[in-house]
């Protein structure tokens, strides 16, 4: 039984990462909360695992804390729930934005965070989220909605939108900056509630005007702060160019 690995991040494509360990790769298999928390290709990290033997192959299991590791041994002992299902879980939409909050916001503002408190800041944040889900879906089970995907749609690119284009800005391009691209966002939001306020266009194109529009004014807006001085590598699609511009 392997519990633990401790080594260098070669590669990370989610769901899956390789930890060279002493010269040996350990494929492992991590859900999304972990992938948020893990640090640069070529760092070192240790991920407490567990091994899944079937028939056909061997999977590894990563997991940056013990409770990760808890609820999934937990979930997979379920009857009818295996370890993808248990994965997906762990990767769900409200652990993910939580553990979004917890490393982008407390453990950054926060002075001294420790490893524990930022779990159990996670773990309310996760509450949170899903109260905020509940109350949302109360609020709009008072309004007449003919199509909750339609709505889904609509609210995913006005709100959605800009954050999808700072993510793809941020892969193909290394010239864009933190504020650049936080100007991206802002101005893909506001300008999307513009068109959406006045009705402008279909609503199923809402999404796709967002991700433009953040593309588009957050590049430009980088222009105007310097180039990121950190290593992008394995952060963007040219990774092995990394720290030039374009």
């Amino acid at each position: 039984m392997i519990g633990s690995v401790r080594g260098r991040i070669e590669s990370k494509s989610p769901p899956q990462l390789t930890v060279d360990v002493g010269g040996l790769g350990y494929e492992l298999v991590a859900p999304m909360s972990t992938f948020f928390v893990l640090p640069g290709i070529g760092e070192e990290v240790r991920l407490l695992t567990h091994l899944v033997v079937r028939e056909d192959a061997h999977i590894l299991y990563g997991f940056g804390t013990e409770d990760e590791r808890r609820l999934f041994r937990s979930l997979i002992r379920v009857s009818g729930v295996g370890p993808k299902i248990a994965l997906a879980t762990l990767s769900g939409i409200m652990n993910s934005v939580a553990t979004l909050i917890s490393v982008d916001f407390y453990d950054r503002l926060v002075k001294d965070p420790t490893q524990k408190k930022s779990v159990f800041f996670a773990e309310l944040m996760t509450i949170a989220v899903g109260l905020i889900g509940i109350g949302l879906a109360l609020l709009l089970s008072r309004f007449d909605v003919h199509s909750l995907f339609d709505v889904s749609i609509e609210l995913a690119g006005l709100l959605g939108g800009g954050f999808a284009g700072a993510y793809t800005l941020g892969m193909f391009t290394r010239r864009a900056n933190s504020p650049g691209v936080a100007i991206g966002i802002g101005s893909s939001i506001c300008l999307t509630l513009v068109a959406w306020w006045f009705k402008l266009v279909h609503p199923y194109f809402y999404l796709a005007i967002s991700i433009l529009l953040c593309i588009v004014i957050g590049y430009l807006a980088s222009l105007f702060f310097p180039t990121p001085a950190r290593s992008l590598k394995g952060l963007t699609i040219y990774a092995d160019r990394a720290g030039r511009d374009e």
